[in-house]
């Protein structure tokens, strides 16, 4: 589940941040597939807010990059043209 993965990415960010001090940058990237279904479930966009909230608050990084395509769906790695995206 997201909560679960999202302790996981909690603990990690935190210990990064006790190493490195507050001095340094800390991001994380996260895929949107990491999220599922939040437009869909109103549960988990609670948990999606709540795992964005405690890495703000409690692994104080420093921002959160999420990229737009998976692997799951590989159009976001072919050509424009290729993926029916015109100019």
């Amino acid at each position: 589940t997201l909560r679960k993965r999202g302790e996981v990415l909690r603990r990690c960010a935190a210990a990064v941040r006790r190493a490195v001090g507050p001095k340094r940058v800390v991001g994380v990237k996260m895929g949107r597939g990491a999220f599922g279904q939040v437009a869909d479930d109103p549960s988990a966009a609670a948990d999606a807010v709540a795992l964005l909230s405690d890495l703000w608050d409690v692994a104080r990084i420093d921002f959160i990059e999420i990229s737009g395509g998976d692997y799951e769906n590989i159009d976001f790695m072919r050509a424009p043209s290729a993926a029916g995206v015109s100019d």
